[in-house]
């Protein structure tokens, strides 16, 4: 018999009060909500009636004053023109360029402490995997890198008037400062506003986004298709063929660079986390890559298919997103009169 799940009115850790319940109704303050961890309540507020859920009026405002107005804080028809806008420039064989991130792994390599017997000393493998994801992110967006691992290795930016140039060495901190307060605003609701601003840590960001959002159109003006002048493929290239709209590529990019960053470095930390509990799923998927790609840390990756082709490392990588989702907390909005009826598995309460 299929054992039923409860509403269960509680507040403050509710895991712990109530271990057995997967839909909770809890209070901040004045402010109810729902939290569920129900598969089929997550599938109906994700996928199957995804369209009778916002991301409400006090996250699109949060949200907006980091990103702007993008695929990510967008709703409605907004959100579809940002869809439509963006998607078709995610291309597989573009975003599949295996030298580019050869070229940032090895510099984190490099970050790496070695003693006189040849083992890496403990790092700080959060702020590692962050520096690797956001030098990848910032390269595939921008076509010039952060390089917040080694700073020697930036372009030089020229100087462009009425550009604001960003500030290079104080873009990681201020991304990573903006961030945290986004993070910890969204915890409180209606009262984001409590959290001081980051106002400067924003504008850091967003300077550098502007920045070469302003590049890539000028660059679209003066060379006209730039595919056939560039055979290497960059994200806000592509954008500036359709559109040469400052704002408009200015916040677009903000998001995306965030949902390159952050996410990619959580998975990467997660997978090691487990795969250095797990010796024997760690042999395994070495074993796999052995015999498929190969160990030789020098060779090239001549084909990009083989990847594909390992099969235990996509279940390890699934497992990882399962385990240790890269963006566990999902917030969506909907009338009180219509919150209870549109969840399937909400039953009776505890």
């Amino acid at each position: 018999m299929e054992k039923k799940k409860y509403l269960c009115f509680a507040s403050g850790p509710w895991m712990l009060l109530a271990p057995n319940a997967h839909t909770v109704k809890v209070r901040l303050l004045i402010t109810e909500a729902l939290e569920t961890r129900d598969p089929l309540n997550i599938t109906t507020i994700l996928s199957t009636n995804v369209l009778h859920y916002e991301l409400g009026p006090n996250r699109g405002r949060m949200t907006s004053e980091f990103f702007g107005r993008n695929l990510f804080t967008n709703e409605g028809k907004d959100w579809k023109t940002s869809r439509s806008f963006v998607r078709p420039h995610f291309y597989l064989t573009q975003i599949f360029d295996v030298d580019l991130f050869e070229k940032h792994l090895h510099q984190l390599f490099l970050q790496l402490d070695v003693d006189s017997a040849g083992w890496t000393r403990k790092p700080d493998l959060a702020g590692t995997l962050f520096n690797l994801t956001f030098d990848v992110g910032s390269e595939f967006l921008f076509r010039s890198s952060v390089h917040s691992q080694n700073p020697a290795m930036r372009r030089t930016l020229s100087a462009v008037k009425g550009r604001e140039m960003p500030d290079m060495d104080a873009v990681t901190p201020a991304y990573n400062g903006a961030t945290d307060h986004l993070t910890r605003a969204s915890f409180l609701g209606k009262w984001y506003w409590l959290i001081p601003k980051k106002t400067r840590d924003t504008k850091v960001v967003m300077t550098l986004c502007q920045w070469f959002a302003d590049e890539a159109i000028a660059r679209r003006l003066v060379q006209g298709d730039l595919s056939d002048k560039d055979p290497q493929y960059y994200f806000l290239d592509e954008l500036a063929k359709v559109c040469q709209d400052r704002d408009v590529l200015t916040q677009e990019v903000a998001g995306l660079l965030f949902a390159a960053a952050n996410t990619t470095s959580a998975l990467l930390g997660w997978m090691l986390f487990y795969l250095a509990r797990r010796p024997s799923v760690y042999e395994k998927l070495r074993t796999e890559v052995g015999e498929t790609i190969g160990l030789d840390s020098t060779a090239p990756m001549d084909d990009v298919s083989k990847l594909r082709k390992c099969d235990y490392l996509q279940n390890c990588i699934n497992e990882g997103l399962r385990l240790g989702c890269p963006a566990p907390i999902q917030q969506s909005w909907i009338p009180t009169e219509r919150c209870f009826a549109s969840l399937p598995m909400y039953c009776k309460s505890i």
